[in-house]
């Protein structure tokens, strides 16, 4: 089993990267997610999968467009440098890493997070409504305009978050928030509100 919190640049190569035959992808039903388990996922081995349900463990994904890919569950992985737009994520995300990477529109409906950072990384419009997050964190990540509707929110830490800009601040029961992002929650829910606050 892969810690991805512990992974460093000189382990990486211990990973075999993943190649998969044309035959292999004739024979995967859509219906099924292949799995891949201890690989490296580099983008020219990704694209070989777009279109291809996947369940990722033990896994390190570098620098890939995994745009509208769809994850049944990944588990023990690293994704670093990726680019994720309309991405879906069902069922599990357990002890995983999202570092440096840019997560756009991408959905984390009815999922169970845990263990799981985003290091300085930008999450922009994703949805996590009615998803269980636990021992979730954010350091140095940019939270723009994300949902926590209807979430099971356990240890979820914004403390480092920059730049934090939640959908609706109501959601965040469960949370830990600092001193200083909070004039940004107030603004957010007096607009909410109706209240109009101008310059004083």
């Amino acid at each position: 089993m892969v810690d991805p919190r512990v992974l460093h640049d000189a382990q990486l190569d211990v990973f075999e990267i993943a190649s998969i035959s044309e035959d292999e992808l004739a024979q995967v039903d859509e219906q099924e997610p292949l799995v891949l388990e201890g690989f490296r996922l580099d983008d020219r081995a990704a694209q070989e999968l777009i279109g291809v349900p996947l369940e990722v463990s033990g896994c390190v994904v570098e620098n890939c467009d995994l745009s509208c890919f769809e994850f049944f569950g990944v588990r023990n992985s690293l994704f670093s440098g990726c680019k994720l737009r309309s991405t879906r994520f069902a069922t599990v995300v357990r002890d995983v890493v999202f570092d440096c990477s840019q997560l756009t529109e991408c959905r984390f409906r009815m999922a169970t997070l845990e263990r799981v950072v985003f290091e300085r990384s930008q999450l922009l419009s994703c949805d996590f409504y009615g998803s269980e997050l636990r021992i979730v964190s954010f350091p140095g990540s940019k939270v723009e305009g994300v949902g926590f509707d209807r979430c099971t929110l356990t240890d979820v830490d914004l403390t480092k978050a920059i730049d934090l800009q939640i959908g609706d601040p109501r959601t965040l029961m469960g949370a830990s928030m600092c001193e200083t992002q909070m004039p940004l929650i107030a603004a957010r829910l007096a607009q909410l509100s109706g209240i109009n606050v101008g310059e004083c």
